[in-house]
């Protein structure tokens, strides 16, 4: 008797529960979608979107099969498309894939799936709340894994969509133009999934944030998880503004033999995160392009303000290729930060330096294997001031050549910037910095005794700032007689030693406003191994 009353308690509740279910979610079969592969199904698909949306239904699904849709599907309310993902897809090109495929006409360019708030529903610049993508195939190409005949079209737009939206386990492939687009969106994740083949024409990034038309809405709090992003040459694109953006265990890899047209176009992004990301770069190995740096751009370009952040990434190149990592523009007010992050086979020789920072920068606790070719070792340039540069690791790989006496390995245009690495080579590498200083790097750890190797051929040398490993030690080599009249920078209390290493001499000029020297007059500099020390006090330096 108990287990009857028992099996009757269950049937009764299985009838709630499937009343439920029915209330919120639809079948696109039931609107007379076929789902062979072969029909049209772009208004039975349609009327379901439109059938939820006026009911207020969360979920419309996709029975595994099939869709094919000649024109574009627009959702206007927070509803979630649903299908069915095979574990495996199918090797055969005429099965296309298996679970559920949508498979849109190549000869329009609405985009496949759109959600866009309706404004007599939410006004003329209300936010959609809600909806998304679960485990869909979009297949703009002729096969899963190509991207032979590829849509020129998006595959799903998103505009003023905001409030827990989420993609998750969706596979976009084989379009010319975005697989995401996503315009003034709030507050949303995608989950997992691949994104292949897409913004294949090099205009179009496979992933795109933007903000409105104006530029004062942005694209904010978009979160995103365990995404595989392979083969797209144009990998993501953010701009206007864009902030609180952030990539978690994302995986990015650029497909071998395409060249580089810096995949990651940052364009006035606030904030946008990188977390425990892989990056797989590539470029070609052709010497002469890796010269040109408008044949082999960055793989990371920033523009603009804002701030980016590298934390726990791992940056692997091919050994036959090697890689440019990062350029900031000259225009650029944005702060960078890269921390604990390995770079694998970082390409270092010749052309532009592979990672390029302007001002402000925290470049800290990074692993960098360098590749050396053209007997140089360029790592860093750094185009601005205040940057630190610590505790990283710098070591060649030895897949390249050995890097000549001449290899600049860091290049410094302004002051207030500090180093203190551990550097590994047969080589000394050399720090050279522009403007009012030029400093060459010697110290590498194993060498303690050594210096830093200071030009001071100009009036007014910028040392106080610029230092490295904490050391105030320069050793002055000078080319032309030089008359030394102030010497910028510093902290009360800093020591600074300069020893001559060439017969030139060196002009310290007594000033009672800048330059104290303990005769009270000025003095001269000259011969191998001869010192002067001097101590700042109250914004000047006095010789002790």
């Amino acid at each position: 008797m108990d287990s009857m009353k028992l099996i009757a308690q269950q049937y009764e509740q299985a009838n709630k529960n499937h009343a439920i279910w029915k209330d919120i979610i639809c079948n696109v079969r039931d609107f007379g979608a076929r789902g062979d592969g072969y029909t049209d199904d772009t208004l039975a698909i349609q009327r379901a979107i439109n059938y939820a949306n006026a009911n207020g239904m969360a979920m419309l699904y996709f029975p595994n099969g099939g869709y094919r849709t000649s024109g574009g599907l627009v959702s206007d309310c927070g509803l979630i498309l649903a299908g069915e993902n095979s574990p495996e897809a199918s090797q055969v090109p005429e099965r296309r894939t298996m679970g559920s495929v949508i498979l849109p006409s190549k000869n329009v360019s609405d985009p496949v799936i759109s959600f866009i708030p309706a404004a007599g529903i939410y006004g003329a610049s209300g936010m959609m709340k809600g909806g998304g993508l679960r485990s869909l195939h979009i297949l703009g190409s002729d096969h899963w894994n190509t991207s032979a005949n590829a849509a020129d079209r998006v595959a799903v737009y998103m505009e003023r969509v905001q409030t827990e939206f989420t993609i998750s386990d969706l596979y976009i492939t084989g379009f010319r133009r975005e697989a995401l687009k996503m315009v003034q969106v709030y507050d949303g994740y995608i989950y997992g999934g691949r994104i292949m083949y897409c913004g294949t024409d090099g205009t179009y990034a496979a992933l795109s944030l933007e903000g409105d038309a104006t530029g004062i809405n942005n694209t904010n709090a978009v979160h995103v998880t365990a995404l595989h992003m392979e083969n797209n040459p144009f990998m993501l694109y953010a701009n206007k503004l864009a902030r609180h953006i952030y990539f978690e265990k994302t995986k990015f890899e650029l497909h071998a033999g395409q060249s580089l047209s810096s995949p990651f176009f940052l364009d006035n992004v606030q904030e946008i995160n990188f977390m425990g990301c892989q990056f797989v770069t590539r470029s070609a190995t052709d010497l002469t392009a890796y010269a040109n740096p408008d044949l082999q751009p960055h793989t990371f370009y920033l523009k603009g303000q804002g701030l980016v952040k590298f934390i726990g990434n791992d940056f692997t190149s091919p050994t036959k290729d090697g890689a440019r990592i990062f350029k900031q523009d000259l225009t650029s007010v944005s702060r960078v930060t890269m921390d604990a992050n390995t770079f694998d086979n970082l390409y270092a020789g010749g052309g532009a330096f592979p990672i390029v920072v302007k001002d402000s920068s925290i470049i800290t606790d990074n692993r960098f294997i360098t590749k050396s070719l053209n007997n140089k070792r360029q790592v860093i340039d750094i185009l601005g001031s205040n940057n630190t540069i610590c505790d990283n690791h710098f070591e060649d790989s030895g897949g390249g050549t050995t890097p000549d006496a001449s290899s600049t390995m860091f290049r410094v245009a302004g002051e207030r910037n500090i180093f203190d690495n551990t550097i590994l080579g047969v080589t000394p590498p050399k720090l050279l910095g522009g403007g009012q200083a030029y400093i060459e790097y010697t110290n590498v750890r194993a060498r303690a005794n050594d210096l830093i190797q200071f030009d001071i051929n100009t009036s007014t040398p910028s040392v106080g700032y610029n230092h490295i490993s904490g050391s105030s030690d320069f050793k002055v080599a000078n080319t032309v007689p030089t008359s030394v009249t102030d010497m910028l920078d510093g902290r009360d209390g800093q020591i600074l030693r300069l020893m001559s290493i060439n017969g030139t001499a060196t002009t310290f000029v007594h000033d009672p406003a800048k330059i104290i020297m303990q005769a009270g007059v000025n003095k001269v500099l000259q011969g191998f191994g001869k010192f002067i020390t001097f101590v700042r006090r109250a914004g000047m330096w006095f010789e002790i």
